[in-house]
């Protein structure tokens, strides 16, 4: 009888260090990305490479999320979002492929993705005020800030970091007609300044540091995950595990 209870108890307890492993890490991903190139159309990435994804890869990794039922939501949805697998995706510094190659690959797919904007740097080749508005129009976007001039707010005084991140924030919501609640620290950069003026501007601020956003996450630091132009599907996977 011992040797029948010792055996129950050890079964159990296996199976409850099974169930313990075998428990999701619970918070939401967020995906940095800047610059989505098209090889078919002859585009080749410029400046950092390592910011350019191929669109062909882009769909690769769209493709697999969709496939393990993850549910693309808004930074600002964060907070309030009813989804069991929810991620975000995000876009750095305005680039027009953005809107040329990636746009159409998420809105296929009915993605939502957010979009931040350095607002003194629109055309060529970023986003034009045009295309802006017609992304900012659609159901799949969220147009965010990444500052005037995409500095490392960091080095700068109160007084110029404020200007940095008000002006911003006011030029896009002139342009745009909607209020502007989100924003990307330029680089990561940010101290104790920056979050004190950031916390009367906006409602949600992303940085460039890794990591799942939890229950304790701070709003005005959310983490996210890099995707490189040279990280392997395989590699973009094991984010998830």
């Amino acid at each position: 009888m011992k040797r029948v209870f010792a055996t129950i108890f050890i079964c159990l307890i296996f199976f409850i260090l099974y169930c313990v492993t075998s428990i999701p890490v619970k918070g939401v991903h967020v995906l940095m990305y800047h610059a989505v190139y098209d090889e078919e159309k002859g585009e080749e990435p410029y400046g950092d490479y390592s910011l350019f994804v191929e669109k062909k890869e882009f769909e690769k990794q769209m493709n697999y999320l969709k496939s393990v039922g993850y549910t693309p939501i808004f930074l600002s949805e964060i907070d309030n979002n009813k989804y069991e697998k929810p991620i975000v995706i995000t876009f750095d510094d305005g680039y027009e492929n953005v809107y040329t190659n990636a746009y159409e690959v998420l809105k296929n797919k009915k993605f939502k993705f957010n979009f931040f904007i350095i607002s003194g740097w629109l055309g060529d080749p970023y986003v034009t005020s045009e295309q802006l508005k017609e992304l900012s129009n659609s159901e799949y976007v969220e147009i965010g800030s990444h500052t005037v001039s995409h500095v490392k707010l960091d080095e700068l005084d109160y007084k110029e970091q404020e200007k940095q991140l008000k002006e911003s924030k006011e030029s896009l919501e002139k342009l745009l007609n909607k209020k502007i609640n989100t924003i990307a620290y330029p680089y990561g950069s940010y101290n104790k300044d920056t979050l004190k003026i950031v916390s009367k501007y906006y409602d949600y601020a992303v940085s460039t540091k890794p990591g799942l956003n939890g229950n304790n996450k701070n709003n005005y630091k959310l983490k996210r995950y890099n995707i490189p132009s040279d990280m392997t599907l395989d590699e973009f996977k094991e984010l998830f595990k």
